[in-house]
């Protein structure tokens, strides 16, 4: 992301986090939103970085 991109950008509601992973898109780039066991937030980019496929899924 850029400069103008910088800060806190909403992309889905705290209700929205469920158990399982959620795909979200932020300025073009696709994320990938989940809570860990202890139910903290966490967001990484939806690919893969092994075999390039989504997380999301």
């Amino acid at each position: 992301m850029n400069d103008e991109h910088r800060g806190w950008h909403p992309v889905a509601t705290a209700t929205d986090l469920g158990a399982g992973p959620l795909a979200a898109t932020l300025f073009g780039a696709e994320l990938v939103l989940w809570r860990d066991e202890a139910g903290t937030p966490h967001a990484l980019a939806d690919r893969c970085p092994h075999r390039g496929t989504r997380l999301s899924l």
